[in-house]
C-alpha cells in the first residue's frame, strides 16, 4: 500500500502516542544499572542501533554496536547469518538493545536464546513472538518506516531520560 507524506506523519503521531513511557523509563533503569551496553540490528534498524550506541557514549555511558562490517561478514562466512549478533554479544556481560521491525530475523532470534533476560528488544506487533526473559517494547505498526521512526524517537526520549535523571 501507498501512502503520502501526510498519511506516514500520522501514522507516525498515532504510533507515538500509543506509546508506554514506563517501558521506555524501565529501559533507562537497566541502562543505567549496565555495565556495559551493547546495540545491534539490521537495515534500517542497524542505523538506529549505531545512533543509540553513539547517544549513550556521548552521556558517558560504555556503549557499542555490534555492526563493524568486517566482523559482520566475518561471522557470516565463518558461522552464519544467525550467529552475527549472538558470537558476539554472548561472550560479554552486557545488556544487549536490537532492534528489528518484525523481531524475527534470524540473527535477533538467536541473539534472544542465547542471552535472554539480558536483551531488551524494539519491534513491532506484526509477530507475536515472545523469546523467553527478553524485554520488548512494540510498536503499534505493521509499517517498517514508521517502525523504524518511532524506534528512533524512543531511543532520543531515553537519553533525554538519562539526561534527565543525571542532573
Amino acid at each position: 500500500m501507498t501512502i503520502t507524506s501526510s498519511e506516514h506523519f500520522t501514522a507516525v503521531q498515532n504510533a507515538l502516542q500509543r506509546i508506554d513511557t514506563r517501558q521506555l523509563d524501565h529501559v533507562v533503569d537497566l541502562i543505567e544499572t549496565a555495565g556495559l551496553i551493547v546495540t545491534c540490528g539490521n537495515g534500517g534498524s542497524a542505523a538506529t542501533a549505531i545512533h543509540l550506541a553513539s547517544d549513550l557514549r556521548s552521556v558517558g555511558l560504555p556503549a557499542f554496536d555490534l555492526l563493524s562490517p568486517s566482523k559482520v561478514t566475518q561471522i557470516d562466512n565463518d558461522s552464519g547469518h544467525a550467529y552475527i549478533f549472538r558470537n558476539q554479544a554472548a561472550p560479554l556481560d552486557a545488556l544487549v538493545i536490537a532492534f528489528s521491525g518484525s523481531g524475527t530475523s534470524k540473527n535477533i532470534e538467536s541473539l534472544a536464546y542465547a542471552v535472554g533476560e539480558r536483551m531488551v528488544l524494539f519491534s513491532s506487533e506484526m509477530n507475536p513472538f515472545k523469546y523467553p526473559g527478553v524485554y520488548v517494547l512494540r510498536v503499534d505498526s505493521d509499517d517498517y518506516e514508521v517502525i523504524e521512526d518511532v524506534h528512533l524517537a524512543m531511543c532520543h526520549a531515553i537519553k533525554k531520560e538519562l539526561k534527565a535523571r543525571a542532573t
